[in-house]
């Protein structure tokens, strides 16, 4: 892995001024990892509030926006498709890492020989007071505990850093969904790969009204996740049922939408997008 190049891949929604002061933390947060990154790119999803001032004060910085806005996903799958780098550190654009956290998955993913990796994972509230109930602890094995329980959540997609050549043989994201892809996504790559989390924690979580999980609008509980969450709760299920019983399996994406357009705003181009 020494000559592998590992890029850094930040979707975002800038929703207020707010979420812009937050993505620069977030980058800093990158451009500050003790094993650099060969890049650090922004994808833009047609933000109400346009990060291009945020971005310009990172000028190896990379920006990109979508031709139209359609929720995360679609961008990433579009950056693992298209990509020329071997991996991708992921990371939500309202949260930070540890400046170790490269350093970390990469030593567990050689030590592993994984296809991803993860970490553990803290949260914090919108202004970045630590919360009073932590996250739990995420397993180190997360196919083992998909196994006995289809309906986890074995690994933090944000947390991780995933092989290009894997996402891409896994058939990338249901670019489908707006919102529920990452966890479905996850367990896809929990039975189809090797997948770990180390012990540390290295990557920190913004709880805050704005996001996916917690907007009225789509967070947990409300109507929308709801009727998500029963289709891909349904799909893990089945899947797991056809491991455990060394049946075949489809890990394919099972709901496919037209792929992102991006543009390149800002910064270094970068080769294939």
């Amino acid at each position: 892995m020494p000559s592998d190049t590992i890029s850094a891949l930040i979707p975002h929604y800038g929703f207020s001024p707010t979420s812009n002061r937050w993505l620069s933390q977030c980058i800093r947060s990158l451009l500050e990892q003790t094993t650099p990154l060969d890049r650090v790119i922004v994808v833009d999803d047609v933000s109400p509030c346009p990060p291009e001032d945020t971005v310009r004060a990172f000028p190896e910085v990379s920006l990109y926006r979508n031709s139209h806005n359609t929720g995360p996903f679609t961008m990433i799958d579009r950056v693992f498709a298209d990509i020329d780098s071997d991996y991708i550190l992921l990371q939500d654009s309202d949260d930070w890492s540890s400046p170790d956290r490269l350093e970390l998955l990469l030593s567990g993913m050689r030590n592993w020989q994984t296809d991803v990796i993860g970490c553990q994972v803290s949260a914090v509230s919108a202004v970045g007071d630590p919360l009073e109930s932590a996250p739990d602890q995420l397993p180190s094995d997360p196919r083992a505990a998909l196994v006995e329980n289809p309906l986890a959540h074995p690994v933090i997609l944000p947390s991780t850093l995933v092989s290009c050549e894997f996402a891409r043989r896994i058939g990338g994201l249901s670019t489908g969904l707006r919102f529920g892809a990452d966890s479905e996504f996850a367990r896809r790559a929990c039975l189809g790969g090797k997948v770990r989390n180390i012990s540390e924690t290295a990557y920190v979580r913004r709880m805050h009204p704005g996001s996916l999980t917690q907007s009225p609008a789509t967070g947990f509980g409300s109507a929308a996740r709801l009727e998500v969450q029963k289709m891909v709760q349904d799909h893990a299920r089945s899947l797991v049922a056809s491991f455990r019983e060394d049946g075949p399996l489809d890990l394919s994406p099972q709901w496919r939408s037209t792929p992102a357009h991006l543009e390149h705003v800002l910064g270094p181009p970068v080769p294939g997008l």
